[in-house]
């Protein structure tokens, strides 16, 4: 099997720092990792800076595209295909993700559908000044995103949760089609924020997989990182 380098795009409100214990389960089993730190909390930050950023750092990396895999992780899902559309990736992967339909904005699905997200999910969350969400009670961080945690693990991520802006899920990008892509979809099973039927779903109605299951929260980098890596790197032994 080729040298395979993992690009990790974090979600909404979190940073590079939430795969810390991810990257050393994957340098551990031979791959390359390479973590991009979007400006989620820039209210104008939209999806070709998410997308220009993650390629950036690919291509910093020195990483040959064929063997490069984009997981993105909840709204880490959205900027997946326009960096799919700008470079032949070998594949990309939907971890406890957002899937846009193509060429439309992420809020137009919001919209559409009331199962995208787990009953109740909201709560916790407000606007800032300029617009952007952020959490701000821990216990229901902890009880939404963290619930596979340790009490300390939930405690120190939601210290270093930033808000986060809204262009990106407003943005309507350009791709239209990812056909011929390789993709892959793992559901968390205990998610309480993307609903895990909502992923099954959409995995096998849009992205066409069959979806993957993982016992595990939304988090599953702090909550299950040894079982993650396995799962990913399973994907590219078939």
């Amino acid at each position: 099997m080729a040298s395979i380098t993992y690009c990790l795009v974090h979600g909404a409100w979190h940073g590079a720092w939430c795969w810390e214990e991810l990257v050393p389960e994957l340098r551990a089993r031979g791959c390359a990792v390479v973590v991009p730190d979007l400006r989620c909390d820039d209210p104008g930050a939209g999806l070709e800076l998410y997308a220009g950023t993650v390629i950036a750092a690919v291509e910093e990396a020195g990483a040959p595209w064929r063997d490069v895999v984009v997981v993105g992780h909840s709204f880490g899902g959205v900027t997946l295909p326009v960096v799919g559309a700008a470079r032949p990736v070998r594949r990309l992967v939907y971890l406890a993700a957002l899937v846009p339909w193509p060429g439309r904005p992420m809020t137009e699905r919001f919209a559409a559908e009331e199962d995208i997200f787990t009953p109740g999910w909201g709560v916790g969350i407000v606007k800032d000044e300029l617009g952007r969400s952020l959490w701000v009670d821990p216990a229901v961080a902890a009880e939404r995103l963290y619930n596979r945690c340790t009490p300390r693990q939930a405690s120190e991520a939601f210290a270093r949760l930033r808000p986060q802006g809204q262009t990106a899920a407003h943005d309507r990008p350009a791709v239209r089609t990812l056909t011929g892509v390789p993709r892959a979809s793992i559901v968390c099973r205990d998610d309480r924020c993307i609903n895990p039927e909502w992923s099954r779903r959409v995995a096998l109605e849009e992205l066409g997989v069959g979806p993957i299951e993982l016992d595990a929260d939304h988090s599953p980098f702090l909550s299950r990182p040894a079982d993650l890596a396995e799962t990913l790197l399973a994907l590219e032994q078939e």
